[in-house]
């Protein structure tokens, strides 16, 4: 009887362990969440990413011209058509940018009639009077911390507009392979202002001229890759210690979930590739219009060189740049939406894509780019003679 007795009660210690166990485990593990949640390494199924994105769009409608408490910044990501794009912003009707001469980085002083100013970009010149007034080519996180203490500077402290981001994002895999032919000719950026990125040398002496595309694709640490994920993130909410300790996985995750998050709720970002729609799109969200229409860049050489690229180094090219093609589909989607609601909103469509063909011509352009790489080569190699 005795030892019964003493089973049952083993068994109900053993349950009423269990039963607290479990509790305190779960209490451990919803403490722990929180925890990574506040510190930015919490990670949300990509499904909810999207259901959670505002598509209210008429809450994303401002009148720049008389918006005087409101300061556009553009994030330039690198070869997704920035220059273009940035050179069309100085042609406002209303907002027109005086730019001295030919344009030149921070030259253009881009301000309203009454003195205030509407865009922070690398044309446009402050009180510190030089180009990149943020560094050159600043992300998501850099930019929007940089642009207030831009405004103290050159307005007042009293001067606090509310900051608004947008950028441009282009094909993924035209993008890359623009960034590759762009670093033959020795431009690697390596001043550019980004949060979180350890500098590594993907060769030796850091020779990137000349550089063969399957070395490129080789260099796990190249900037270039996942460049446009990479820059939208908003790192501002982790401390760059616990981001370098993520996994592969962890890390990929904390970028892509952030990206579109910030671009969920961008007031405007254009595709490279939808040059009439994305001027439509930007009309109509800022109740302006454009001197000068937006058009397809096409020189030619792109399609040129992409005859040259194998069918496996552009699956390559797609493998490594998983999430900036994933990125740039949740971009075309919320694009869409975007273009629909104004289309419906103001009975009006978009003009037709108006391709600008380069007047130089293909072979003029390929010799220039020769041209170019050979004095790349040429600054490269005089600047190892003189120790520079």
């Amino acid at each position: 009887m005795m030892k019964i007795y003493y089973g049952v009660l083993l068994v109900a210690c053993s349950v009423c362990f269990y039963i607290l166990y479990m509790n305190g485990l779960m209490s451990w593990n919803n403490g722990f969440e929180r925890k990574m949640r506040g510190s930015g390494l919490a990670f949300e199924n990509d499904e909810s990413v999207y259901l959670k994105q505002n598509m209210n769009f008429s809450k994303t409608v401002i009148d720049l011209l008389n918006a005087k408490n409101c300061v556009l910044g553009f994030i330039h990501i690198q070869k997704a058509g920035g220059t273009h794009l940035e050179q069309l912003l100085t042609s406002i009707k209303g907002l027109e940018c005086r730019c001295p001469g030919r344009k030149r980085h921070g030259s253009c002083r881009c301000l309203r009639p009454g003195g205030e100013p509407w865009i922070v970009m690398r044309y446009v010149g402050f009180k510190i009077k030089k180009a990149w007034p943020c560094g050159v080519h600043p992300d998501y996180g850099v930019l929007s911390k940089c642009i207030p203490k831009l405004m103290h500077y050159s307005f007042g402290e009293d001067f606090n507009p509310q900051v608004l981001l947008f950028t441009t994002l282009r094909d993924p895999v035209q993008r890359y392979l623009s960034e590759f032919r762009h670093v033959q000719r020795g431009a690697t950026w390596g001043n550019a202002k980004v949060k979180c990125r350890k500098a590594k040398k993907c060769y030796d002496g850091s020779n990137w001229i000349g550089v063969s595309l399957s070395n490129f694709m080789k260099c796990k640490s190249n900037p270039a890759i996942n460049r446009q994920t990479r820059m939208l993130a908003d790192l501002r909410s982790t401390k760059c210690s616990a981001f370098y300790h993520m996994s592969k996985n962890e890390k990929d995750r904390f970028l892509y979930n952030s990206a579109t998050k910030v671009l969920g709720e961008m007031i405007f970002f254009a595709l490279t590739e939808k040059p009439a729609e994305s001027q439509f799109i930007f009309e109509k969200t800022f109740h302006v219009k454009f001197n000068n229409d937006w058009k397809l860049f096409d020189t030619g050489y792109s399609k040129e060189y992409m005859k040259n690229v194998s069918s496996e180094d552009i699956q390559k090219i797609k493998d490594i740049n998983y999430l900036d093609l994933k990125l740039y589909q949740f971009a075309s989607n919320m694009f869409a939406k975007r273009l629909k609601y104004f289309e419906e909103l103001s009975s009006e469509k978009p003009k037709e894509t108006e391709i600008m063909k380069h007047k130089k011509g293909l072979n003029v352009l390929q010799k220039n780019w020769k041209n170019k790489r050979m004095k790349s080569k040429t600054r490269k190699a005089n600047s190892v003679d003189t120790g520079q």
